[in-house]
């Protein structure tokens, strides 16, 4: 797993995203290094990038969820 904790302003998108894809959306977590960084500035920069609702969706929330235990049982 990772996180996209300090990717604002360090991480060019076009690597993020080559990031992403290479280790799969479902392996990623949002991360903001708060205090450090603000976390609505990491929020807009993981939804510039060029993935899926989906994708998004994952790394913002659903994958914590499931690897907490929270996500709803189908």
């Amino acid at each position: 797993y990772l996180d996209t904790s300090q990717c604002y302003g360090c991480c060019p998108r076009y690597l993020a995203e080559r990031i992403i894809r290479s280790h799969g959306a479902q392996r990623i977590l949002f991360g903001s290094d708060s205090p450090w960084v603000d976390p609505a500035l990491e929020m807009r920069y993981i939804k510039t990038l060029g993935l899926t609702p989906e994708e998004h969706a994952l790394i913002l929330g659903g994958n914590a969820a499931r690897l907490l235990g929270l996500a709803e049982k189908a």
